[in-house]
């Protein structure tokens, strides 16, 4: 039997496995488990458009869900720009204060 939380969080688009083996490098575990974690968010918000979209029927619910599809895909540009590996000679933070998250106030 398919749990509805599992069909709706983990369909259509797979989720990526979250391994826990220890490898001689933990440091580079711990960066893999969370960007795989942080991906599978994405993949989960994706999913759950995909799947509820065919049931929205009332113009407000349609307007509902263009309004979380057009989030999902700021935070997928913001993902983007929010790089682990920024262009050569730009620091980190430089990032930080284009990503509404992590702005004051929200």
């Amino acid at each position: 039997m398919t749990i509805m939380t599992d069909l709706w969080a983990d369909q259509p688009f797979a989720l990526i496995p979250v391994k826990s083996q220890k490898s001689r490098a933990p440091e580079t575990d711990f960066i893999a488990q969370d960007m795989a974690a942080a991906h599978n968010n994405l993949l989960r918000a994706l999913n759950s458009v995909y799947n509820q979209a065919p049931y929205v029927e009332k113009e407000e619910d349609k307007r509902d869900l263009l309004t979380y599809t057009s989030f999902w895909v700021d935070w997928i540009e913001r993902e983007q720009q929010l790089s682990l590996f920024p262009t050569r000679g730009t620091r980190q933070q430089d990032y930080l204060p284009t990503c509404p998250v992590l702005t004051p106030g929200h």
